[in-house]
């Protein structure tokens, strides 16, 4: 199912389109119901029963704000209970929302931290690998602090049930000490009845606690298990495989709890370009009976596999800080990826997103809506801006969304545009290059250049910049600085992370009212957006 109107669309062997963010209200619900409706028969078809007696699509996102747009299309989804979420409308459509309970870890200078020592709950040890803290599960005020203090709180947030994550590490706590392995054990199968004594119809999914199922699989309603075939290890820093004998102790751990008549979610880790390997993954943990999501360990909700976003929107990053520039704020109409770019990405299905720096921060996570990031040839940065906002960007490449600068590289830093260059690959200062002579075209793609201008070698906007040498170059200009020293200019390309469309290779001014582009802007852009 293909909707003109979408802004995003679900893609496996089926895709169904997600209203957009920002359109009429009336116009959201209509696409909204239209994408329950294909969700729910495509669940119905493939599980054989409702998804309102089981959930067949596992969401896990413990950013501060989730994108509004993946809450509804998910009937479990496990978040922060902090976060900055509206749970309405995935409740109008009967989805299910857990809050993060972190049960015997904790993490320091936190507010439940800080709650927890207002307890006098000891700290027996550390996590080294996570930098978290042990609470001693054994102490009278434990059970109280998790029920009241955390549970209570999310349910009175709207949540319907539980996550309970770091049951297992009650073992780092009765390491060497039988005695206290037993009182940890029934401090923990304790806490899970009270829980759903104090809430009757939540909904608790623990992650792991195999020791804990026999004594309690009557009171929990599902079991999340990570890294049955794809881990990632945290010391490393790397994604590998699990071990043949590793996945096969845990492939028998999960016939155990499906036994127990429990459903079973499984998390596995993998980097988000191989593509290939999550859909492998996600089929294996589907064969094993398991409802998976591949992501990240991020944690920010990215999904890589079974049922992955196919993002609809792109991002554009304008303005700048009057304080800084000394001129009045610009408008998104007045950029020009709007003169320029958003009539063609618009044929293409995408719809355009201006975010004007001098008034909002950039999105940390950005939200998987966006299929690209256009850094507009109107975006000026201020000193203070330069660095964060060349770390974000590498951020998102290494998460494999493509950035497009247009018109100009809005860096002037030097340290700034070396980080820059290490990270995309691309050499040369970035800077001007004024009174160049001779200019030449020493490279010229006719099958992407030439559209309606022919391009020709022009001294004004000369830049400094190589393309990296993974990049399909299009234009490339030679030339002579005031030194007579060989420049090079690469003002066109695409790399593995996006590319460059710098003038004055954008568009020839014919007249004041016509505009000719020197590149074929569905191409360039198709390409750009893969």
């Amino acid at each position: 199912m293909v909707s003109v109107f979408a802004s995003k669309t679900l893609s496996n062997s089926d895709q169904c389109p997600l209203g957009g963010v920002g359109e009429s209200a009336a116009r959201s619900m209509l696409r909204t119901m239209a994408c329950l409706g294909a969700l729910f028969l495509f669940s119905t078809l493939a599980c054989g029963k409702p998804i309102s007696s089981v959930s067949s699509r596992l969401y896990v996102n413990y950013s501060a704000k989730p994108d509004a747009e993946d809450l509804v299309s998910f009937d479990l989804c496990i978040l922060d209970p902090d976060a900055q979420v509206d749970l309405a409308p995935g409740h109008a459509m009967a989805n299910n929302y857990l809050a993060y309970i972190s049960t015997v870890e904790i993490r320091p200078e936190t507010e439940a931290a800080k709650r927890a020592a207002e307890k006098k709950i000891p700290i027996l040890g550390k996590n080294k690998d996570w930098g978290s803290e042990l609470m001693d599960v054994t102490h009278p005020a434990w059970q109280s602090f998790v029920v009241e203090d955390l549970a209570a709180k999310a349910i009175e947030r709207g949540f319907d049930g539980f996550f309970l994550d770091t049951l297992d590490s009650a073992a780092l706590i009765a390491d060497g000490d039988p005695e206290k392995a037993s009182q940890c054990q029934r401090a923990l199968i304790q806490l899970i009845g009270a829980l759903r004594s104090r809430f009757p119809s939540a909904r608790i999914v623990l992650n792991r606690g195999f020791d804990l199922l026999d004594h309690v699989s009557s009171s929990v309603n599902g079991v999340l298990i990570e890294s049955v075939y794809q881990t990632f290890d945290a010391k490393t820093g790397r994604h590998h495989p699990v071990s043949s004998e590793g996945s096969a102790w845990v492939e028998a751990k999960v016939r155990k709890i499906q036994s127990l008549g429990l459903p079973v979610y499984a998390v596995d880790y993998v980097t988000p370009t191989d593509s290939a390997l999550a859909n492998k993954t996600a089929a294996k943990l589907t064969a094993l009976g398991c409802i998976p999501f591949i992501t990240t360990p991020a944690l920010d909700g990215t999904l890589i596999a079974p049922l992955r976003a196919v993002a609809r929107r792109v991002l554009v990053l304008y303005g700048w800080d009057p304080a800084f520039a000394d001129k009045p704020a610009t408008w998104p109409i007045d950029t020009m990826t709007a003169e320029h770019l958003q009539t063609t990405l618009e044929w293409m299905g995408y719809e355009v997103e201006y975010l004007d720096v001098g008034k909002k921060p950039l999105p940390s996570p950005l939200p998987s809506r966006f299929a690209g990031i256009i850094l507009d040839e109107f975006l000026k940065l201020s000193p203070e801006q330069e660095r964060p906002a060349a770390e974000w960007l590498v951020a998102q490449k290494d998460r494999s969304v493509p950035i497009l600068f247009t018109g100009d590289v809005p860096f002037t830093d030097d340290t700034v545009k070396e980080f820059l260059s290490e990270n995309f690959g691309f050499t040369g200062t970035l800077r001007a290059v004024h009174g160049v002579k001779k200019p030449s075209i020493s490279k010229l793609d006719g099958s992407m250049m030439n559209a309606e201008a022919d391009v020709t070698p022009i001294s004004l906007g000369f830049k400094d910049i190589t393309a990296p040498p993974t990049a399909e170059v299009f234009v490339s200009v030679l030339g002579e600085d005031k030194l007579g020293n060989e420049a090079k200019f690469d003002a066109v390309f695409l790399a593995p992370w996006g590319g460059v469309w710098l003038e004055p290779y954008v568009v020839k001014r014919a007249s004041q009212e016509n505009r000719l582009f020197y590149a074929d802007p569905f191409k360039l852009l198709g390409q750009w957006l893969k």
